[in-house]
């Protein structure tokens, strides 16, 4: 069932709420692992598809050591 609307998009967040509540009140997580635990939550108990969901994260990394990133 993809998720065309706002009304699909809050359902699938009702449907995984009592899963999201229960797991994460479990752990003690970074903001990654909780964003995980979400999105998991989301395709497991809320049906939503996997090319619907996407873990757009961005970090800054302070005085890097790798000139790959010197650039950035």
């Amino acid at each position: 069932m993809d998720i065309t609307t706002i009304t699909d998009a809050k359902d699938a967040l009702l449907r995984a709420w009592p899963m999201i509540q229960e797991e994460c009140l479990q752990v003690l997580g970074s903001e990654l692992h909780y964003q995980a635990m979400l999105y998991h939550c989301l395709r497991t108990a809320g049906a939503v598809p996997i090319d619907q969901l996407g873990m757009n994260v961005k970090i800054w990394i302070s005085n890097p050591v790798s000139s790959l990133f010197h650039g950035q």
